[in-house]
């Protein structure tokens, strides 16, 4: 189970907000539409490391934007 925490706008989240997992991790913490991740956020691995920092579109990461390895170096960024 996850849990957002946010903005909601009809029921969806909506402007800024987290999403956690049952354990406690963020999953993502950014801006959302429509109940996507949509605009400047950042996608956390199951451990809590960075995964992605940057821009999304409906949910994806757009590739404008930093992409993180497992062991947080820094493979890519824009």
């Amino acid at each position: 189970n996850v849990k957002y925490q946010g903005n909601m706008k009809d029921g969806e989240p909506q402007g800024t907000g987290v999403l956690t997992r049952e354990d406690g991790t963020v999953e993502y913490d950014g801006y959302w539409k429509s109940g996507m991740p949509d605009g400047m956020g950042v996608l956390y691995d199951a451990r809590g490391n960075k995964k992605y920092d940057g821009l999304f579109a409906n949910g994806t990461p757009t590739g404008r934007g930093a992409m993180y390895a497992e062991d947080g170096t820094l493979i890519r960024g824009n």
